[in-house]
């Protein structure tokens, strides 16, 4: 309790007459005067809010406080997080006679003072200001009021914390001073804030995975969510993959640009059998896919083939290129990359060189010749080799690859191919020769070649299986969390080069636990992009009320550590009729939106004892590295009445 000055005055405030013109009173010291009528009487405020709502009532009442005549206005506000709400007016008073009036602070009591927030106002004019329990304006101006008009002390009060229903958050001793005519006198006003009861709260939602604690009358929550192991395609590189399962210059999946093609039923591949040059194409045997590159061309892409290829026995010194081949067919222009072949005796290996040609209509350029002895025997019969390419049409280069780059030469004459397939090429003609062509992939900025995974932790295991659940390929991640397998063919086996139909990719941790192993149904390709996540997605806290009434409400972030790259979180608030608003969104290191929109909540035609107004919903993927990351998240409520609560959740999201 402050101190009180003495001795008290009258109960009722005096004037003095006319006589006593220089006479002060005050509380403190009391002087002979003559009684006339008050110069100001003081009534309760009229806005009390609406008493079925029951977010928030003003009262006042007239007591004799250590002796003195004091007015204390009683603030009662429903409680939250925080609170506060606005009285027009919480206390109005009506002159005799002309006055000027204000207020002057006193002090402040209450186990919560440093809670409290209180704005006073008389008519409009700002008197005495609180924050977080500290005086920041003690007085105002002087408002003159003329007799018979009203001054409304307006009030806005609150909490800046969580005060229990019932509790004062404090009192705010005040003297209301006023001057009638030469004569002064102060009275006591006394403001008190008490917490109400709770009238809007959080609930747990009963999600699988979802561990919810409450506090505070349930305005405070900890939601957990426990993420699951997600992998997730990013891109297909592949614009074109084919096994050849079927034919695919019958389903139209392929063109024959030069010679005869052929499919076979048995060993389900393309293949030319040929003991001659054709007359166009500058004599190549020419197979593309039905893709247009046109697009690609332009933007100036990498363009990327990888081909198995093979040939069986033939007659020694029948020498042949065999090609991946970039070409317009309007024209007949050519880039070939590939291998130029030699036979030697027995499966000893073959002379072998990769090569780069163009061919601009009328002329063969040769823009590289590397000899090389492909992985095996060299370029040798019945055993499976890859060819692998690039076109760079933005360096304008030409590449060709075998588990590491050979070359990298200019393309030399600039023309923009539109198709890209497979070609042959034979120098010694007379004799009839075969070369075979199997699983193609043609892809874009990603090599045709390799899988990535990225978003791993360093030091775990991505492994590719077969749909029969034999391991093709595997690799550790490195610092970055990335690894990249490359499925290359052996010389007696290509069935799972560039592609593996039907492909398990399994995740496997530091200790050997196999953390999550999905089947991709539509094939495991080259120039695909996997992400390894912890991911959730679901109900992680409810929003209850039993208020007859229709309110809006958001949510609003306060803090997170979800910004790590490679992240993707969403916030979302929805009613209970599943109106969402746009989310709270983090994405990678940054925060891009910091609150939702505000949604309207409104009670059902019939509920009893309380009704669900609305749910948070969260979306969230975590880079594999993460282990856990939360949101401290504030849900501001704007209820009827002017008032305003604040409830408060940490959403945790942590690994299993």
């Amino acid at each position: 309790m402050p101190p009180r000055p003495t001795p008290p005055i009258l109960l009722l405030l005096l004037v003095a007459s006319v006589s006593f013109a220089l006479v002060v009173l005050t509380n403190i010291a009391v002087l002979t005067v003559v009684a006339r009528q008050a110069p100001l009487t003081k009534y309760q405020g009229w806005d009390t809010g609406n008493l079925s709502y029951g977010v928030k009532g003003a009262s006042a009442t007239w007591a004799t406080d250590s002796g003195l005549n004091a007015t204390i206005v009683w603030l009662r506000i429903m409680t939250g997080q925080w609170f506060n709400a606005t009285f027009n007016p919480a206390l109005y008073g009506v002159p005799q006679i002309p006055v000027e009036a204000w207020l002057e602070y006193e002090a402040i009591t209450g186990s919560y003072a440093s809670c409290l927030n209180l704005t006073l106002h008389l008519n409009s004019t700002t008197q005495v200001v609180v924050v977080n329990g500290r005086v920041v304006q003690a007085t105002g101006t002087a408002v003159s009021m003329p007799a018979g008009s009203r001054g409304l002390f307006n009030t806005l009060a609150g909490s800046s914390c969580y005060v229990p229903p019932g509790q004062e958050v404090a009192r705010v001793y005040t003297w209301l001073a006023y001057r009638a005519g030469v004569a002064s006198v102060k009275q006591r006003v006394v403001w008190v804030v008490v917490a109400g009861p709770t009238r809007v709260w959080l609930g747990d939602p009963s999600t699988t995975g979802v561990s919810v604690s409450l506090y505070d009358s349930n305005t405070r929550a900890l939601s957990t969510a426990t993420l699951t192991a997600n992998l997730t395609r990013l891109q297909r590189g592949a614009i074109y993959y084919d096994t050849f399962d079927t034919n695919p210059f019958t389903a139209g999946r392929m063109s024959q640009l030069s010679c005869t093609w052929r499919y076979s039923s048995t060993g389900r591949y393309i293949y030319i059998s040929t003991s001659s040059r054709p007359t166009t194409y500058g004599g190549e045997c020419v197979a593309v896919a039905n893709i247009d590159l046109s697009r690609y061309v332009s933007e100036g892409r990498r363009i990327y083939i990888a081909v198995v290829a093979w040939r069986p026995g033939y007659p020694l010194q029948i020498r042949a290129f065999y090609d991946t081949v970039f070409t317009d067919p309007l024209t007949q222009r050519i880039y070939t990359v590939g291998y130029w072949n030699y036979p030697q005796p027995g499966q000893t290996g073959d002379i072998t060189d990769a090569t780069a040609y163009y061919f601009d209509g009328t002329n063969w350029v040769q823009r590289a010749s590397v000899q090389v002895a492909p992985p095996g025997l060299g370029f040798e019969y019945d055993y499976y080799h890859e060819i692998a390419s690039v076109a760079d049409f933005s360096a304008k280069t030409l590449e060709q690859w075998n588990r590491t780059r050979i070359y990298a030469t200019p393309m030399g004459y600039l023309f923009s191919p539109s198709r890209a397939g497979v070609g042959f090429y034979l120098i010694d003609t007379g004799t009839t020769v075969q070369a075979n062509f199997d699983n193609l992939v043609i892809s874009v900025d990603n090599p045709a070649w390799e899988v990535k995974v990225v978003g791993l932790k360093p030091g775990w295991t991505a492994r590719i299986r077969d749909s029969t659940g034999q391991t093709v390929v595997s690799g550790v991640a490195g610092s970055d969390g990335s690894v990249v397998l490359q499925l290359w063919p052996t010389i007696t086996s290509y069935v799972n080069a560039f592609i593996v139909k039907s492909g398990y990719i399994d995740i496997i941790d530091e200790y050997g636990n196999i953390v999550i192993s999905k089947q991709f149904t539509d094939d495991v390709v080259g120039g695909d992009v996997y992400r390894f996540s912890w991911g959730f997605a679901g109900r992680v806290l409810n929003v209850l009320s039993n208020l007859s009434a229709s309110f809006t409400s958001k949510l609003v972030l306060a803090g997170t550590n979800c910004t790590v790259s490679g992240s993707a979180v969403s916030l979302y608030l929805y009613n209970s009729s599943g109106s969402a608003s746009t989310p709270i969104q983090v994405s990678g290191p940054s925060v891009t939106s910091w609150a939702t929109s505000t949604v309207s909540m409104s009670p059902p035609a019939s509920w009893s004892g309380s009704w669900l107004a609305g749910y948070w919903y969260l979306s969230a993927s975590l880079p594999g590295s993460a282990s856990t990351c939360y949101l401290d998240v504030v849900e501001p409520v704007y209820l009827p009445d002017s008032v305003q609560v604040g409830l408060r959740a940490v959403l945790w999201l942590k690994r299993p």
